[in-house]
C-alpha cells in the first residue's frame, strides 16, 4: 500500500472522511475520521479492536504511540489499507 507523502497529506484523507489502517512495531492501528453530525471534528486512533480515543488532527502529530510521538514514527509507519 502506498505510503502518504506527510502528515498533512494523511490530515486531509481523513478530512474526506476515509479510514486508515497502519502498522507500526508489529503492531495494528486504526485512524477514523471523528463526525459530530456532519462535520469533522477530528479523528479516533489506537490500536485495532480496542477502543480509540479522540484527537484532533491539528493535536495528531503529538498522539502517542508505543511511547513515540505520532510525528516520529511517521516515516516508519507500514500503510496497509485506505477506506474511501
Amino acid at each position: 500500500m502506498k505510503s502518504f507523502k506527510s502528515m498533512e497529506e494523511m490530515c486531509e484523507t481523513l478530512l474526506r472522511g476515509n479510514e486508515i489502517q497502519f502498522s507500526y512495531n508489529s503492531q495494528l492501528f486504526c485512524i477514523f475520521a471523528h463526525f459530530e453530525g456532519e462535520c469533522i471534528t477530528g479523528c479516533d486512533i489506537g490500536k485495532a479492536y480496542e477502543d480509540l480515543t479522540f484527537v484532533k488532527l491539528s493535536d495528531l502529530k503529538n498522539f502517542l504511540i508505543l511511547g513515540k510521538r505520532f510525528e516520529e514514527i511517521f516515516d516508519s509507519i507500514i500503510i496497509i489499507d485506505r477506506v474511501i
